[in-house]
């Protein structure tokens, strides 16, 4: 402010922001905790863009058989899956808006660092939002065993009934086999009355 030409004083705005700082601490703090949760998380989540790994907790590092999560992060997400699940896979990555919170679970076979493959159950969502850009969430949890249980108890199940056939066929056999064993031993025992010579 100037009177005559001679400076008087400023003219300044004050505006609070005491709130906003600490609402943008609040976030942050958050996202952290939130980040610890996914990291501590036992269930193996990853975050997928233009299907590169960007993010993939310890679990699924785990899982898969890496030392560390920094082992898949950068690489081609499609290169770990079992070429007959490749295009299964690619439909997922399609963009992940079009993925929605409700998509069923679908089972891939992913190759682990030994070079063995695990079937995993994969639950996707789309992230509107994750380090600046929309991307792919996804949910893995290893059902090999879980697969190979079933398949024994498939089997077993099927031991099982074939047993009780076998079991109602002999049974079915025995009734009449002894009906017809009895005659004949009423039979035999009135020929041997009629002539006691026969043997």
């Amino acid at each position: 402010m100037r009177a005559d030409g001679e400076r008087i004083g400023y003219v300044g705005a004050v505006v609070d922001v005491t709130q906003e700082r600490e609402a943008q601490r609040a976030i942050n703090r958050a996202q952290q905790d939130l980040r610890r949760v996914i990291e501590c998380n036992p269930e193996g989540i990853a975050v997928i863009r233009d299907q590169r790994w960007i993010f993939v907790n310890r679990a699924l590092a785990e899982t898969l058989g890496y030392a560390s999560a920094e082992d898949l992060i950068g690489r081609d997400a499609g290169e770990l899956v079992h070429p007959d699940d490749r295009r299964d896979a690619l439909e997922l990555d399609v963009g992940p808006t079009s993925v929605g919170t409700d998509s069923l679970p679908r089972e891939l076979r992913y190759r682990k660092a030994n070079g063995e493959y695990a079937l995993m159950e994969i639950r996707p969502a789309a992230l509107s939002e994750f380090e600046g850009a929309a991307a792919l969430l996804i949910t893995a949890r290893d059902i090999t065993e879980r697969k190979r249980l079933q398949a024994q108890s498939l089997v077993a199940e099927r031991l099982l009934s074939m047993g009780t056939l076998a079991a109602g066929v002999a049974h079915e056999i025995n009734n009449p086999l002894g009906a017809v064993m009895s005659h004949l031993e009423w039979v035999e025992g009135r020929l041997a009355r009629l002539d006691p010579s026969l043997p």
